[in-house]
């Protein structure tokens, strides 16, 4: 669809490499990840396992949409006045 080549998928690391923590326990939570890269923008997807974890919840809670989107900056503290609008937030 984006004339792109098709992204290999990967999970993350286990428990043990991961350590992974969900609501202030361990859990066993993996994700299966794929990187779509295009010139100017890369999409990341992300399929949760049934684990308890942060994608999981987001998951069954809002369903299948845009989690965040992430700008590469130099400076955050440059960056940060200048996207104050997304959050509804003054400059400060």
């Amino acid at each position: 669809m984006l004339g792109i080549k098709k992204a290999e998928s990967f999970l993350t690391g286990d428990s043990y490499v991961s350590k992974v923590v969900f609501k202030g326990k361990p859990t066993d939570s993996q994700s299966k990840l794929a990187f779509l890269n295009t010139p100017t923008v890369q999409f990341e997807l992300i399929e949760p396992d049934k684990n308890p974890g942060i994608m999981r919840e987001f998951l069954d809670t809002v369903g299948d949409r845009i989690h965040h989107i992430a700008f590469d900056a130099d400076s955050i503290q440059k960056k940060l006045p200048s996207m104050a609008w997304l959050y509804g937030i003054a400059n400060g």
